[in-house]
């Protein structure tokens, strides 16, 4: 309750501002809510979960100052769970930075450029099949929200492309490095960008796990290239995504790979099937590790942010492999843990996004 009227006072702060700077100040309240009821099934049993899915609410906008070069920047957004359970204040992008012809520079906590380059190309972002669920490498993290950063965004250059660079303090911590940078170039109906992520072996887990290592000094640092292309033309998309990570979580010559292929058609009436493959690979030195996601499914356009949808999705592991096709950006769920070795876990959900 205490967060919630934080939140209020921040937010009635801002609109009062609003009201007596209105020629300076523009502002939007904004969200997201995506509930659902899924039936999932980890290998061996099945439950059902009503689950609150990275819905969120937030308040960005811009501040004209008295130098044409520079705008203010700022954005506060937070996480909500209609289930109760979790919620907290600046847990997702949240910054303040400036803005010009130059570009855009800004502070604070934001998806990486490698993480929101994958968004672009997954048909399924926070539903059940989620791209995250593979290829984030058992729980490691790929697809990231950092904060401390320090992050640099072109102007669209040759009205198509576009560069973005992200940097994370070390503050005073060893072989902390963080770089994380994309190029994304956009024109009519085609999109194609590229993205390359640095870990400092400061962040990886054999940095500092002795059971793997016997020397945790042999720690390497960590690095992943990822690119996508999508093509959009009328109500038929189509997008592809590869990486490969080298070094994964800091073991010298482990190395990973994922491939994805998807594609929708939305008709006229707001119905819009689609399907998606995801294939991994999280350790190609490794026999029998690696699994198939399959996922497809069914929305129903209500506005332009809103949607009602169906969707189904499994995870084909191979023998030694225990992934579950419901960890990305999905609030419930029996988690990596759960899972079994070498069986097909499932689920299917019924959800609503209400965005505004």
């Amino acid at each position: 309750m205490q967060k919630l009227l934080i939140t209020a006072a921040i937010i009635a702060c801002v609109m009062l501002n609003a009201a007596a700077s209105a020629d300076e100040l523009d502002y939007q309240i904004y969200g997201v809510a995506h509930v659902s009821t899924d039936l999932q099934n980890n290998g061996a049993d099945s439950s059902l979960f009503v689950s609150s899915n990275n819905t969120r609410f937030g308040i960005r906008g811009t501040y004209a100052t008295d130098y044409e070069l520079f705008t203010v920047v700022f954005q506060h957004e937070n996480s909500a769970d209609f289930n109760g359970e979790r919620s907290g204040l600046s847990t997702r992008n949240s910054f303040a930075g400036l803005q010009g012809d130059w570009g855009r520079l800004i502070w604070g906590r934001h998806d990486t450029p490698f993480y929101s380059l994958g968004r672009t190309a997954d048909l399924f972002g926070d539903c059940l099949g989620d791209a995250r669920s593979v290829t984030g490498y058992f729980g490691y993290g790929w697809d990231l929200r950092m904060h401390s950063m320090i992050m640099y965004s072109t102007p669209q250059l040759a009205d198509a492309l576009k560069l973005h660079v992200q940097h994370v303090a070390e503050e005073g911590r060893d072989d902390r490095m963080f770089l994380s940078a994309s190029g994304v170039y956009q024109h009519s109906a085609l999109t194609i960008g590229l993205a390359y992520e640095l870990h400092g072996k400061g962040w990886e887990t054999a940095y500092s796990d002795s059971l793997y290592l016997a020397d945790v000094g042999e720690a390497q640092d960590s690095g992943a290239f990822r690119a996508i292309a999508v093509y959009n033309v009328g109500g038929l998309k189509v997008a592809g995504l590869l990486q490969s990570i080298s070094n994964v979580a800091g073991y010298d010559g482990a190395s990973a790979t994922t491939f994805g292929l998807g594609a929708s058609y939305r008709l006229d009436s707001g119905v819009e099937p689609k399907a998606q493959v995801y294939l991994t690979d999280p350790n190609t030195d490794v026999d029998d590790d690696g699994a198939r996601m399959v996922v497809v499914g069914l929305d129903y356009h209500l506005t332009k942010k809103s949607r009602l949808y169906l969707a189904y999705a499994t995870m084909l592991n191979e023998d030694d492999a225990k992934l579950v096709p419901f960890r990305g950006g999905h609030g419930k769920n029996y988690g990596y843990g759960a899972a079994v070795s070498g069986e097909s876990p499932y689920g299917i959900s019924v959800g609503l996004i209400a965005g505004w």
